[in-house]
């Protein structure tokens, strides 16, 4: 099953490196959307579904990740949803998941964190028939 996953960044070289995670850690064949904002992130939801958003906690304004992350959940709850930062954020983690975010990523990540986390969201066999 192709997977559709995007990723949101402020910085491009972020976004390379989560797509080659993704292309050679977790499954070459998977369409990757880039986006650099939650309104463009926001925007492509409107060209179809996505398995797996994968957003930094703030972009242009603070919790502007958070945001989408949420967005995503609500346009449908089998979209898993990652948010990454390099703030210390223990209790903010808990509060994360409570809100409905699948995973906290604390950056930096060693890469073979980031491809397991990635795989394990990306195995749930509960994605409708319309995201496969």
């Amino acid at each position: 099953m192709r997977k559709n996953i995007m990723l949101v960044a402020k910085a491009a070289t972020t976004a390379i490196l989560l797509q080659e995670l993704l292309h050679e850690g977790v499954d070459s064949n998977c369409d990757i959307t880039i986006c650099d904002s939650a309104v463009t992130a926001q925007a492509a939801f409107e060209n179809g579904w996505f398995h797996l958003v994968v957003t930094e906690l703030n972009l242009v304004a603070v919790n502007d990740g958070l945001a989408l992350a949420l967005f995503a959940k609500k346009r449908s709850s089998f979209t898993k949803t990652v948010v990454m930062s390099g703030l210390d954020m223990v209790t903010e983690e808990e509060v994360l998941g409570n809100l409905g975010v699948d995973a906290f990523l604390r950056k930096p990540f060693e890469n073979k964190v980031a491809v397991a986390l990635f795989k394990k969201l990306l195995r749930v066999r509960e994605f409708p028939a319309t995201m496969r």
